[in-house]
C-alpha cells in the first residue's frame, strides 16, 4: 500500500504527506523512527504517531509482516531459548533487562519462562 493513502487514512495534513513523500518515507522505515524525526516531518501527536505505527506494520516490506494477503499481519513467533534466558539471569539481569536484552516484552518473557518451567522462575527470584 502506498505511503500516502495510509497518511491520508489517518487524516494527516496534505503538507505532512508532501513531507513524507520528498523524504521518501515507506511503511519500513516508519517503525524505526524516533518521535524527533516524526515532530521534524511536522507530525507532533503522539496519538497519531502511535496509529501510524500500528497501521504500517500490516504493510511492511519483509516477509514476516505479511499474510498471503498482504492485508493482516500474522503471528509473531519468538524463538528464545531456556539457554539464553537462563544465561542472562544468571549474569545479573533483571527480568526488565533481560526483556529488553532479547527485544522482547516482560509479558512475552513470563510466557516463554512458564513454557520452559519452574527453574527459571527460582533463578529469575535468586536475582
Amino acid at each position: 500500500m502506498d505511503m500516502d493513502l495510509i497518511l491520508e487514512r489517518l487524516g494527516v495534513e496534505e503538507g505532512v504527506i508532501r513531507r513524507f513523500r520528498q523524504e521518501k518515507i515507506t511503511p519500513d522505515i516508519i517503525s524505526l523512527m524516533s518521535l524527533y524525526d516524526f515532530n521534524c516531518l511536522g507530525v507532533n501527536d503522539k496519538t497519531t504517531i502511535m496509529k501510524l505505527r500500528v497501521e504500517c506494520v500490516c504493510y511492511r516490506s519483509n516477509p514476516w509482516a505479511h499474510n498471503n494477503d498482504s492485508t493482516r499481519c500474522r503471528n509473531i513467533r519468538f524463538e528464545i531459548s531456556s539457554i539464553m534466558i537462563e544465561t542472562l539471569f544468571k549474569a545479573g539481569y533483571s527480568v526488565k533487562d533481560t526483556s529488553i536484552a532479547l527485544g522482547v516484552s516482560e509479558s512475552t518473557l513470563f510466557r516463554k519462562m512458564g513454557q520452559f518451567g519452574s527453574h527459571l522462575q527460582k533463578l529469575m527470584k535468586k536475582n
